[in-house]
């Protein structure tokens, strides 16, 4: 291998590290989360049947079956909630793709799991290091949701759009660019491992600072 394959080979290497170690750390995080999120619910359904039992309204369920369904529908329910927070699980265009992505992260898909850490981890990061986190998230949706063609994606719109919001919210004038393939190539705003002259695939988003200027750039694939 000659030197510039061992460089490329080393490079690689080194991400691939850094990622599984974010990885390991945002599953291990998720953990603890999910652990304090299901003793919170349990601590909210004791402290809400004594409650209905002293007022008289605990009818008993039509059957099971339908007990078992509410209950799973309230638990999806939470569970959007908790990760992607009450202005995007309001929108009703969204249902659709909000159940697969909660379907892919009950079923073990990794990509789903690390992109509701990264939204769980935003919710507990510091102001000044919200634009890197909104890197990290662009970054895991795009792993998660491949972007390769130009269909529509509302979520990764509104996703785009509501961090947008949340900067504005913590006083930061922060935005989020979208990529699209078929864009040419700008060195200033798109970072590639590839060469060429057009984007083919889209891996991250530009965030921008407050005058327009790039903070980190959008990874992308080039032809």
């Amino acid at each position: 291998m000659d030197q510039a394959g061992e460089a490329a080979a080393i490079v690689v290497g080194t991400a691939a590290a850094a990622f599984h170690d974010r990885l390991d750390r945002l599953s291990a995080e998720f953990a603890a989360f999910r652990r304090d999120a299901i003793a919170l619910i349990d601590l909210q359904a004791g402290l809400s049947r004594p409650i209905a039992a002293a007022a008289g309204a605990a009818p008993a369920p039509a059957s099971a079956s339908l007990q078992a369904a509410n209950e799973r529908h309230d638990w999806h329910d939470l569970w959007q909630e908790i990760i992607l927070g009450n202005e995007l699980c309001g929108d009703l265009s969204l249902t659709p793709i909000r159940r697969r992505f909660l379907a892919d992260i009950v079923s073990g898909n990794v990509s789903a799991r690390a992109l509701a850490g990264e939204l769980l981890l935003l919710q507990a990061t510091a102001v000044d290091e919200l634009p890197e986190q909104f890197r990290h998230v662009g970054e895991a949706y795009y792993r998660w949701r491949p972007r390769l063609s130009n269909d529509d994606d509302p979520l990764e719109k509104a996703l785009a759009n509501w961090l947008t919001r949340r900067a504005e919210t913590a006083g930061l004038r922060n935005s989020i660019q979208l990529v699209s393939p078929g864009d040419r190539f700008d060195s200033s705003r798109h970072s590639a491992t590839t060469r060429g002259v057009e984007v083919v695939a889209v891996h991250g988003w530009v965030v921008l600072r407050d005058n327009q200027k790039v903070y980190t750039k959008a990874s992308v694939t080039l032809q």
